[in-house]
């Protein structure tokens, strides 16, 4: 048992000591950090908007990737996450060449008849659209929100749109 509790404990050691050197040093290939960003790692590839309407509080995050022009592989990855009030707010977004990102907002206590929407763009196009009403109660363990996956903001290839959450 003790070799257990130890292994998990270095786990979270080293893991704690990346995120605080990443907060430090300004080196985000990782993590999560509170705060939609106006520029992700270097930027200069692309600007991106980044718009969300919901008509209860909210949760947004961002998930950029950045990946190896040659064969698409993941090199970096950072998490970025905001909790919204009620209405519309738009994040303008300095991101680098070779990156995507993953969009995602949901109401944090949904009533029937919230609405929640997005959109975004890059460089001046739409890539991504979204929109839910809430119809019926939300079942346990199920959240209500919109989202959009974006694999390559210069090549317009979308990951895929999820409809329902």
């Amino acid at each position: 048992m003790k070799k257990v509790i130890g292994a998990v404990l270095g786990v979270v050691l080293v893991l704690g000591w990346w995120s605080f050197k990443s907060w430090f040093s300004g080196d985000s290939g990782g993590g999560a950090v509170n705060g939609i960003p106006a520029k992700v790692w270097e930027g200069g590839g692309h600007q991106v908007t980044y718009t969300v309407n919901g008509s209860g509080a909210m949760r947004v995050s961002a998930w950029f990737s950045g990946h190896d022009a040659g064969n698409r592989q993941e090199t970096r990855s950072l998490e970025t996450w905001e909790k919204l009030d009620a209405g519309t707010r738009t994040f303008l977004i300095d991101a680098p060449r070779d990156s995507g990102a993953t969009f995602d907002a949901t109401i944090e206590a949904p009533k029937i008849g919230d609405t929640i929407s997005m959109t975004v763009s890059a460089d001046g196009r739409e890539l991504c659209t979204d929109s839910q009403t809430l119809r019926e109660p939300l079942k346990p363990g199920y959240a209500f929100g919109v989202q959009c996956e974006i694999d390559d903001f210069a090549s317009n290839q979308e990951g895929g749109v999820s409809d329902d959450e």
